[in-house]
């Protein structure tokens, strides 16, 4: 049973700490997730606090994934989890239904699923959640008060200063698709045609002509268009 809980908190913990950094390289994009959030729940009046959330998130779903893959305070761990769990299974159960939001944003620009793909994933989750849930006072700690305390200082600065560095410059890792180096235009430039519309004089008939095609050698044709 030791063996299977530890897998389940690595799985749920590696799963939390991708989801914190992938959204956690653009707050700014999250804190735009958040904003549609507030615009469909008719909260307009909390986007000014979208990128305080944005950040806040991201540190506190990255924090939860060192936790629990850590093996820190799994008591409180598997309380914090379990009560986000719920909430993010309820509010993605609600997009898949009513479709508030075409993107929850869950995985940033990293990964695109589909609100009901959202939905199967979190209820997935659920199934390690409550293991770890029912079975958080089985756990010993791995290490000595004092580390565990260093752990999660070392991850919580160090995070949030890595999301406040990518709000201040670009993103270190760039998910969109158009990011530095993409190539937009095709690998082999395709020759420009130009086309001109002349008319003629006497019927008023118009015609298309390829630029480099121009009979301008005709004289009749050019007498008469």
């Amino acid at each position: 049973m030791k063996a299977l809980l530890t897998f389940c908190q690595f799985f749920v913990g590696l799963v939390f700490i991708f989801s914190a950094f992938v959204k956690g390289v653009d707050t700014l994009g999250t804190a735009y997730r958040l904003e549609d959030y507030f615009l469909a729940f008719h909260t307009p009046w909390a986007i000014p606090y979208a990128l305080f959330l944005s950040h806040f998130q991201c540190v506190i779903e990255f924090l939860v994934g060192i936790l629990l893959v850590f093996n820190i305070k799994t008591k409180i761990t598997s309380w914090v989890l379990l009560l986000m769990m719920l909430f993010f299974t309820g509010l993605t159960l609600n997009d898949a239904i009513n479709n508030p939001v075409p993107d929850c944003g869950c995985f940033g620009d990293a990964i695109k699923l589909t609100n009901w793909q959202t939905f199967y994933k979190n209820v997935i989750l659920m199934v390690p959640t409550l293991l770890i849930f029912i079975y958080r006072k089985r756990q010993t700690p791995w290490f000595h008060p004092f580390f565990e305390l260093v752990i999660v200082a070392v991850a919580t600065i160090g995070f949030t200063s890595f999301t406040v560095y990518n709000y201040r410059n670009l993103p270190c890792m760039d998910f969109m698709p158009w990011k530095v180096g993409t190539r937009i235009m095709d690998k082999e430039d395709k020759p420009v045609l130009i086309y001109t519309t002349y008319q003629n004089k006497h019927t008023g008939e118009k015609k298309e002509y390829l630029i480099s095609a121009l009979p301008h050698t005709d004289s009749a044709w050019v007498a008469d268009w």
